[in-house]
């Protein structure tokens, strides 16, 4: 199975957060921060993209179920199942952070084997 390059990673965690495609800039330095966290680059990646303003702003004062939906449209272009969405509210109220749980959904979007 291909694996996914830094371009796109940071294309994916752009388009969870903030349901938008990177500008050239963003792009650059998001790069070079994933280039210097190889080890753990989605986690500082989304650790990064969730202490960004815009990210409180638009998510902050959302319900844990609100912020799952919200996630999955800006990645699927629709709601999430019942059984995802339950998933990820369980995760999150038993204490998986807001980044952690955007970088598992962006990793798990970039891997899955539909095979």
């Amino acid at each position: 199975m291909p694996t996914a390059t830094n371009k796109q990673v940071i294309s994916a965690m752009y388009t969870a957060t903030f349901n938008r495609a990177p500008d050239a800039a963003g792009l650059a330095f998001w790069e070079t921060q994933f280039s210097a966290n190889a080890g753990n680059a989605i986690a500082a990646l989304a650790a990064g993209f969730t202490r960004h303003p815009v990210f409180t702003e638009t998510y902050g004062g959302m319900t844990d179920s609100t912020f799952v939906q919200a996630i999955y449209q800006n990645v699927l272009g629709a709601p999430g199942d019942a059984g995802g969405v339950d998933y990820w509210k369980n995760q999150l109220s038993s204490g998986v952070t807001r980044s952690d749980m955007l970088a598992a959904f962006v990793d798990g979007a970039l891997t899955i084997d539909l095979a």
